[in-house]
């Protein structure tokens, strides 16, 4: 489970390191865009009221400038919802590494309680193991005893029956 873990967070660390590197790159291009785009200037509004042989000139500008700031306003819009959906994709992916850290931690905790609980089996095993080789010795002596106490016992009995 770590192995399979292990690489899915350094997957999701990169996804986080790409997705801040696009929100950091948005940000500066919306604050860029925030900078260039033309604010009207109250002065052409009035200047394109007064009757004059400017008027047409004024007025196309601020023509231009609407149209200019209505692009720049998308654009603003559009890069706005942009960095919303990048932050909430970093928001989900933070959420997994926290997730996907805790459930590592877990594992890892598992892991060590299990390996603790196999050592101490494998001393009882071992404990188990010395004590049926001390009984099987036992037994093994006693049987050579009560073999040579049996044919000690047929010599004897051969032996009696020859008197």
């Amino acid at each position: 489970l770590k192995k399979s873990v292990n690489p899915n967070l350094c997957l999701t660390i990169e996804w986080i390191n790409i997705l801040l590197m696009q929100v950091s790159l948005l940000k500066q291009q919306l604050h860029s865009n925030e900078i260039n785009i033309e604010i009207p200037n109250p002065n052409v509004q009035i200047q394109s009221q007064v009757q004059s042989p400017v008027k047409n000139q004024n007025t196309e500008n601020t023509l231009q400038s609407a149209v200019g700031n209505e692009n720049a306003d998308k654009t603003i819009e559009t890069l706005t919802q942009r960095v919303k959906h990048q932050e909430n994709l970093l928001h989900q992916c933070k959420e997994r590494v926290k997730s996907q850290k805790e459930c590592l931690t877990q594992l890892t905790s598992d892991k060590e309680a299990l390996q603790e609980q196999l050592c101490e089996r494998l001393l009882e095993l071992e404990k188990i193991k010395d004590c049926h080789m001390v009984e099987k010795t036992k037994l093994i002596t006693q049987l050579r005893e009560n073999k040579n106490l049996i044919e000690q016992l047929e010599q004897d009995k051969v032996s009696n029956v020859h008197f």
